[in-house]
């Protein structure tokens, strides 16, 4: 894994060992965590389902 930072290789190795150790590539993924997480927890979001051709709404 290249971690590049303004334009700058800054990391460079295995995904499994920078993401376990303090590092860039560690950061990123859990700022990704954190994001997805507060997406989809938001309530603009609602579960549909799709049965029988129809979408039905599970909210």
């Amino acid at each position: 894994m290249l971690v590049i930072e303004n334009g700058r290789i800054v990391e460079d190795g295995d995904p499994a060992r920078l993401a376990a150790a303090p590092s860039r590539y560690a950061e990123l993924l859990e700022a990704e965590k954190t994001a997805r997480q507060s997406l989809w927890q938001g309530r603009h979001w609602r579960a549909l389902r799709v049965e029988d051709g129809r979408v039905r709404d599970d909210s």
